[in-house]
């Protein structure tokens, strides 16, 4: 028997095969379905995969031999749970980086305008440099993250825009 990683549909499938008296048996009674596809869509080197009406009737199966919970629903919302707490990740990530360009240009900004006073001088300059490098630093990882994660909402073409 292969070992099924945690928090996998193939583990979830595993535990509810698991509950029920006869296994497979009453597995292909609730699905309709055959052991061998059963067993294909619990193999995770297998590319069959278990449909959501099958998910549900496996589940009330489970839970009428006495199991609790929803082992598939479950995994099933943990993973779409999951995907949501990726995207506030990243987003929270760019944020980071958001803040951290606007304090750097505002720094460089800061330093130009010192420069640009009248009596400054070489100090003044080396500064300023020192800061317009220090932004373009910061910026260059939060160009990255933008051309890495693709189109923006604005970016749809359905969208409606506002005229330049």
């Amino acid at each position: 028997m292969k070992a099924r990683a945690p928090l996998t549909t193939e583990q979830a499938l595993a535990r509810v095969i698991g509950q029920l008296p006869r296994g497979y048996a009453d597995a292909e009674e609730a699905t309709s379905k055959t052991e061998s596809y059963l067993r294909a869509c619990g193999d995770p080197d297998r590319r069959e995969k278990l449909c959501f009406d099958d998910a549900i009737a496996l589940d009330i199966a489970f839970q009428e031999a006495g199991g609790e919970g929803a082992p598939l629903a479950e995994h099933y919302l943990l993973r779409v749970e999951m995907g949501s707490q990726a995207r506030l990740a990243r987003r929270f990530g760019l944020f980071e980086q958001t803040e951290q360009v606007l304090r750097e240009s505002g720094e460089a900004g800061a330093a130009l305008v010192r420069l640009l006073k009248p009596g400054a001088g070489p100090r003044e300059k080396r500064e300023a440099l020192r800061e317009l490098v220090e932004a373009v630093e910061v910026m260059k990882p939060l160009i990255v993250a933008l051309e890495r994660d693709g189109p923006t909402p604005s970016d749809d073409p359905n969208e409606a825009r506002a005229p330049p």
